[in-house]
């Protein structure tokens, strides 16, 4: 409780400098069950990161559509999430890099003011739309930290202040 923000890898490398041999998933399992119990509260910083964007977060995400004759059609979704507005939005029936990419540039350009862009690499079935998108689509302003999620399964990005 002393340290807050040290993550899972760094209390298992302090303990390691210790001779305590413990993986970091212990460690975090450890965390979470004392999360659970009330002995750890959590430093919200996630929510204070939330708080300090909300007037310029966006997220982007696909849902399908399934017709009555079978047929099956991706429609990609930009949407502001302060206001839960959708910005923009596209029906495709073949999802692919360039679609995605497209959108993207679109979106920048109807979004000026808009200077980062952050991408969750999640893998999804789509044809080849989990990878980043080729050339550059704005620079990102401030130190962009990558988290690895169940053993990097997952990735989640964020806004590092310092």
């Amino acid at each position: 409780t002393d340290n807050p923000l040290w993550g899972c890898r760094r209390i298992s490398g302090e303990l390691k400098k210790l001779n305590i041999d413990i993986h970091d998933t212990t460690v975090n399992k450890i965390i979470q069950t004392f999360r659970k119990q009330g002995k750890i509260q959590p430093n919200g910083s996630w929510k204070k990161f939330l708080k300090s964007n909300w007037d310029s977060l966006f997220g982007m995400d696909f849902m399908t559509i399934d017709t009555l004759l079978g047929k099956r059609f991706y429609l990609f979704i930009i949407l502001e999430l302060k206001s839960r507005k959708i910005v923009r939005y596209d029906l495709t029936e073949y999802p692919t890099r360039e679609f995605v990419k497209q959108r993207i540039e679109l979106f920048s350009e109807e979004q000026p003011s808009k200077k980062t862009l952050i991408y969750d690499n999640h893998q999804r079935p789509h044809q080849g739309i989990n990878r980043i998108p080729d050339g550059e689509i704005n620079k990102a302003i401030g130190n962009i930290k990558k988290e690895r999620i169940l053993g990097g399964l997952h990735h989640h990005y964020y806004r590092s202040s310092a």
